[in-house]
């Protein structure tokens, strides 16, 4: 993802750039999935100096 930062998109097809928006899209709900789960698991281990969850 962070060669994409610097990349030209431009060059890049209209159905390339929605797939490039599905596909960041898809990894953003799995990244707050995971954050879930993390501080889930931080949570039951109380893990000390560990960053408390935001609500």
């Amino acid at each position: 993802m962070t060669g994409l930062l610097d990349r030209d998109l431009t060059p890049l097809s209209d159905d390339d750039v929605v797939a490039m928006v599905r596909e960041l899209e898809q990894h953003k709900r799995m990244a707050v999935a995971l954050e879930h789960r993390l501080y889930v698991e931080v949570s039951d281990r109380s893990i000390p100096g560990a960053p408390a969850r935001e609500r």
